[in-house]
């Protein structure tokens, strides 16, 4: 099912943003041998500080001390958080006895897509006191337990991660503002390889068994697959005009272009010209620049046909 995906999508983000920090398990059996999975089980480890991807916010506070997460793409009810609970009871009381030591009680760190209003009345959870909105902790300390409402984060960049496991509206910000990152952050280094991954997922699934929001999200991957695709295209085509720049066989073309442009052609327009060579051969682009206005050149340039 599209919900399962979504949820497998979130545990391995989740995973692979901690897993720099600490030893992070994605479906860890509880106790062993049982049915019953923890979504994931993180313990920080501090000889890996110097190595790891810098991280604020809901994530560094995650990181802090072992962690006990749960994520929900439907807005969870008082019987799933009473499953975490016991859950997480029966994982404490496995860890004790493996170790044969005494553990403090492990936070429950909470993630759904919507507000739980219910259950946040309920376990009387307020506003987590150093923020941000969307996090919220139980008034008695004893419970041990926070909850992130992803609708209610912040559009600030150490809550992409999380965005990207919210519904449609929320995931289609925060999808735009990854593509918006630089090319070398370490968000998009987490999160290409599982938002492929999914897409694949996506276009495998039966439609008929897809909701409306799943359909939307579906949309969106296509729109954002697409997307990116253009945009590795591009990237390629301008390193290959770099290197035929530096071996000498693109600079009588590149030096006609920009004596009829009266300018420097910038890194993306000599990457045009070598997707056109490309496409059209060298005749027609010949042809092409002696033909053109320098208008109409400019605008050949710019064009994503090419006509």
């Amino acid at each position: 099912m599209l919900r399962n995906r979504l949820d497998q999508f979130g545990k391995n983000i989740l995973h692979d943003t901690l897993r720099h920090h600490g030893q992070a398990q994605t479906e860890t059996e509880v106790p062993p041998g049982n049915a019953e999975r923890i979504d994931l089980w993180f313990i920080p480890d501090s000889t890996r500080e110097r190595a790891a991807w810098s991280f604020t916010g809901l994530l560094a506070a995650v990181a802090r001390a072992p962690a006990f997460v749960e994520l929900w793409s439907k807005v969870p009810e008082e019987k799933d958080f009473n499953g975490c609970l016991r859950k997480r009871y029966a994982w404490h009381h496995v860890l004790e006895l493996r170790d044969k030591q005494t553990w403090s009680m492990p936070p429950i760190w909470g993630i759904s897509a919507g507000r739980p209003d219910e259950l946040l009345g309920r376990f009387g959870f307020e506003p987590a006191p150093e923020g941000p909105a969307g996090h919220y902790q139980t008034a008695a300390p004893g419970w041990q337990a926070r909850m992130v409402v992803v609708s209610e984060l912040p559009r600030v960049r150490d809550t992409i991660l999380l965005r990207l496991l919210g519904h449609p509206p929320v995931w289609k910000q925060a999808l735009k503002e990854l593509k918006g990152l630089p090319e070398e952050a370490w968000e998009r280094g987490v999160a290409l390889p599982w938002l492929v991954r999914l897409k694949l997922d996506l276009e495998a699934a039966d439609p008929t068994t897809l909701s409306p929001e799943d359909k939307e999200i579906a949309m969106d991957m296509q729109e954002w697959f697409k997307e990116f695709e253009r945009d590795l295209k591009a990237k390629l085509m301008e390193e290959i005009a770099r290197e035929l720049l530096e071996d000498g066989r693109l600079k009588p073309l590149v030096h006609l272009f920009e004596r009829r442009l009266a300018r420097t052609l910038t890194a993306s327009e000599r990457a045009t010209l070598v997707e056109r060579l490309r496409e059209q051969g060298a005749e027609r682009v010949g042809d092409v620049v002696l033909d053109l206005s320098p208008e109409d050149l400019a605008t050949w340039l710019a064009a994503t046909n090419g006509h």
